[in-house]
């Protein structure tokens, strides 16, 4: 199993980085300064417990990973982006594999099922910044983010075990639920409170 993070900003970095170090194979999906960054010296994540560096391998487009039939597909791009980076995703050859959106917001799903039968969704609680190129700060502890994954628009499967359970070997409380969607209207509705 390999995961691939399509965008490494603050919730991206902060996943893909906290992978990594736990020993999960990561591949991201970067642009500009921060994917040329990473790419130079890795990926610095700053924590309530101090700093790491991870080392994965980081691209600019997806058809450079070379897709894999067990990669597991993390889509961490603002919604705004979401349909360029899923467009990307098909040109580079993505078919079956699970796509997690794991983004603000309730439209990213439907609009990943368009082009994409084996979609699920992640609500993600994870107080991170994107603070410069090569860097993000991520203010949890004990954990660095608390996520529900299910399938969309409903159910658990295998994958989203596999996700959780990566997750939970690494600094992240990730738990499975077959009504995501629910978790996610409920993370909106405290969004428009703030």
């Amino acid at each position: 199993m390999r995961v691939v993070v399509v965008g490494i900003g603050a919730v991206g970095g902060t996943i893909a980085a906290g992978l990594s170090l736990a020993g999960v194979e990561v591949v991201g999906i970067a642009r500009g300064a921060q994917g040329s960054a990473i790419r130079a010296t890795g990926l610095r994540l700053r924590t309530p417990s101090g700093v790491q560096v991870a080392d994965f391998a980081c691209f600019s487009d997806p058809a450079q990973v070379g897709l894999r039939p067990d990669d597991l597909v993390v889509l961490t791009v603002k919604s705004q982006d979401s349909g360029p980076a899923l467009a990307q995703l098909r040109a580079a050859g993505m078919a079956d594999q699970p796509l997690f959106c794991a983004q603000n917001g309730v439209a990213n799903e439907p609009l990943a099922a368009r082009l994409f039968p084996n979609v699920h969704g992640i609500t993600v609680m994870l107080p991170a910044d994107y603070a410069q190129a090569g860097e993000v700060v991520a203010y949890g502890a004990p954990k660095l983010g608390i996520f529900d994954i299910g399938r969309w628009p409903g159910g658990i499967d295998a994958q989203d075990t596999a996700l959780a359970e990566a997750l939970n070997a690494g600094p992240f409380a990730a738990f499975t639920t077959p009504d995501v969607m629910a978790s996610k209207y409920g993370k909106l509705l405290m969004n428009l409170r703030n």
